[in-house]
């Protein structure tokens, strides 16, 4: 049974090896990508939105559950060799920005951060960001599940660490968010994806160890401000402290409560 208002992180190895929750909780992800994918049309008419990613074990994925057993959102980290790799990048390639982007990313991989994610196996690609909240949520209250669960994420050692370092491709009104919270984001470049799209996005990365340190540091007012209650209340619970604890004989699935 899924708890309500939690984050959790289940792997795509847990999915394939028929671990009951996660494939519950996946299944009900991969429903909101869909919806999300055809309705800003990044893809033709689909199925089911299933990509590459879905097929690397150690793909990781972070779910926020709400009220009455649904998932509100979302997003994947898997991890990767180097940037050119990444999804991330490779979105752009259709677009006319695709070769500065591929050439940003090639100079990024000779950067220290990225050298130190690399030799650390601690480099992974930020994708299927997704949502999908009912209409009387308003702009404020998404913003802070979104940002709560990417804090959530930034606490668990196995996507996170002093040198993880996540990449991505946003939009510039959620890096705005992020940048407006305190958390500093590396942006690479920024543009339109494609030419038909109406607003910009980002290219770039964070360090979500140093992130969570940053925003932890903000003290309770200014966090209150930006999360509310989720966070707050309870010590700021939600990023902070995993119920499940890991073991070698439990499920790797886990809670962040």
């Amino acid at each position: 049974t899924l708890e309500n208002e939690a984050v959790y992180l289940y792997t795509a190895r847990d999915v394939a090896k028929e671990n009951e929750l996660a494939a519950e909780i996946d299944n009900r992800f991969t429903d909101i990508r869909t919806k999300y994918v055809l309705s800003h049309h990044w893809l033709p008419s689909i199925d089911r939105d299933l990509d590459e990613y879905d097929n690397v074990p150690d793909t990781n994925y972070v779910v926020h559950t709400t009220t009455g057993e649904g998932v509100d959102t979302g997003f994947r980290l898997t991890p990767i060799a180097n940037t050119p790799y990444s999804l991330s990048a490779k979105m752009w390639q259709y677009g006319e920005n695709g070769g500065i982007v591929q050439e940003v990313a090639r100079e990024f991989s000779k950067n220290i951060d990225c050298k130190m994610a690399v030799e650390s196996e601690s480099l992974w690609d930020l994708t299927r960001f997704v949502e999908n909240f009912h209409d009387g949520v308003d702009k404020r209250g998404r913003l802070q599940t979104l940002l709560t669960t990417m804090m959530a994420a930034g606490r668990d050692e196995r996507v996170s660490g002093p040198n993880a370092v996540w990449v991505f491709t946003l939009s510039e009104k959620f890096e705005k968010a992020l940048c407006l919270m305190g958390i500093r984001v590396n942006t690479l470049y920024k543009g339109k994806v494609s030419t038909e799209d109406a607003e910009n996005a980002v290219f770039g990365y964070v360090k979500p160890e140093e992130s969570l340190e940053e925003f932890l540091n903000l003290g309770e007012s200014k966090q209150s401000r930006f999360l509310g209650s989720l966070l707050l209340g309870a010590s700021s619970t939600t990023v902070s402290r995993i119920v499940t604890p890991r073991t070698t004989s439990a499920p790797s699935l886990e809670l962040v409560q």
